[in-house]
């Protein structure tokens, strides 16, 4: 009985907290939107656009690219799973469909996190599997904000970078300290019950935090860091090397769409595109952040800026693609994602 009510409670709670986050969904969507068509009317986006068409049946090729990176995401998961309790190849069809959702809700990471806690709740406890989720996150947050700082270590010893590199890779490195260090103290002290009491303070009438057993899961968090520090450290590995992927699909891309370039280049480009990503996640879609991150990145790098723009509509393609393909896996429940 106290299970069924905790889970009641645990739906209460995320009713609440979505229901308040469609009221954002609209404007930020808008928002983005129209800063894409400024960019658009800015940067000749038929110019742009008859670039990624030129790529042809090259798109198919960068389109595969990414199963690497999402393995990459799947094996650093699997690593966090107590026991390594759950198949690889399940957590893999489940990390494209948390992708997917994590693409279109404007709730961050929040939409493929939970949806990624219920499907691991199949064999581990609801505190383990939210923790394991949080964990994983976090330290993919974390290894984010480090292959960011290695960007701009490059990009600031670039011959032919812009003039204003010099302060953007101040603010990349400021905020990027940040980020980790706010990552150390959720892996090490938990967040949930702390984040609560802040979010009472604002939201009147919320729940008490203690009908969700928001401490245990904060205790689990707490004993996965402590006591499994070397899975831990080896999902943050593992996570650093999907982003330092993410190079090879830069060097991919510019040379379908014939966009001279070089390897530190490509390196600086990814590094201050994930940055964008990072800091703007709460952009359903990436409405005009996709095209904008790209476009600033090169910019920065000494690369053409409208060349940045169909780079940034090159990787829309892709992303759209595989978001059908992690809806297509959500909705036929394979493998028991649902």
């Amino acid at each position: 009985m106290l299970d069924g009510q905790r889970l009641s409670a645990r739906g209460e709670l995320l009713n609440g907290i979505f229901s308040r986050l469609r009221g954002l969904e609209a404007s930020l969507l808008a928002a983005g939107l129209v800063f894409f068509a400024f960019l658009a009317w800015r940067f000749n986006w038929r110019e742009a656009w008859d670039g990624v068409e030129r790529v042809g049946w090259g798109l198919a090729i960068f389109l595969l690219l990414e199963i690497v990176g999402k393995a990459l995401n799947a094996w650093g998961l699997w690593l966090l799973v107590p026991g390594r309790k759950e198949e690889f190849t399940r957590l893999f069809s489940v990390t494209l469909a948390a992708d997917s959702v994590n693409y279109v809700l404007p709730t961050g990471a929040l939409g493929g996190h939970a949806l990624t806690a219920r499907a691991l709740g199949r064999t581990l406890a609801t505190g383990e599997s939210v923790a394991v989720v949080t964990a994983s996150g976090t330290l993919q947050v974390a290894s984010q904000f480090v292959f960011a700082i290695a960007g701009v270590a490059v990009m600031l010893v670039m011959p032919g970078r812009s003039s204003i590199s010099g302060w953007v890779g101040g603010v990349m490195i400021g905020v990027s300290l940040c980020a980790l260090a706010l990552s150390l103290a959720v892996l090490s002290k938990g967040v949930y019950e702390r984040a609560w009491k802040a979010v009472r303070r604002i939201w009147k009438g919320a729940p008490d935090a203690s009908r969700h057993g928001l401490g245990g899961i904060d205790a689990e968090l707490r004993r996965l860091f402590h006591e499994r520090r070397a899975d831990a450290a080896a999902a943050f590995f593992v996570y650093l090397a999907g982003w330092l992927w993410g190079v090879t699909e830069v060097w991919a891309a510019l040379t379908l769409l014939g966009i001279p370039f070089g390897l530190g280049q490509a390196f600086a480009v990814e590094a201050i595109s994930v940055f964008v990503d990072g800091v703007l996640f709460f952009m359903p879609a990436k409405a005009g952040t996709q095209e904008g991150g790209k476009v600033l990145a090169f910019s920065l790098v000494g690369l053409p800026a409208p060349a940045g723009l169909a780079f940034g509509l090159l990787r829309r393609v892709r992303e759209m693609a595989w978001a059908g393909i992690g809806y297509g896996t959500l909705m036929a429940g394979w493998r028991g994602v649902r």
